[in-house]
């Protein structure tokens, strides 16, 4: 299975190795990968912003409590952070599914010498091993 930053760094390499194959199909499983892979890292991106707010925040409770200043309104973003973290998190999980029955699906790199062909009526002879029957 590919990995997705070999695919992301060797997007056309793949696609070029898919058409060798004769699997023209199976090349809207790249764009299909590099599009999810972006929702996936914005949602990352988003779910660390998050979770360093709600650190943030609270250190600023805990501040305005040592300082017996009125903590609620603090209290009350923090509250609400959680409910967007979990959402993220469902959507993530939903990508990443996504993403690896995508990658299971989508072929290997062929070797340079394998010749280029649909079947195997391509296929060269490079060497026998005994004698023929």
């Amino acid at each position: 299975m590919l990995s997705i930053k070999f695919l992301r760094e060797n997007a056309d390499a793949v696609r070029a190795d898919i058409k060798k194959r004769g699997m023209e199909d199976s090349l809207k499983n790249v764009d299909e990968v590099l599009s999810l892979d972006e929702k996936n890292r914005k949602i990352q991106f988003e779910l660390d912003a998050l979770r360093h707010e709600k650190n943030e925040l609270s250190l600023e409770v805990n501040r305005l409590k040592k300082t017996g200043e009125d903590a609620d309104e603090v209290l009350k973003k923090v509250k609400v952070l959680p409910e967007k973290v979990k959402k993220l998190e469902e959507e993530r999980e939903i990508i990443e599914e996504k993403l690896k029955k995508i990658l299971m699906n989508t072929p290997n790199i062929l070797h340079q010498s394998v010749p280029v062909g649909k079947g195997s009526e391509g296929n060269v002879v490079v060497r026998t091993w005994g004698t023929r029957r």
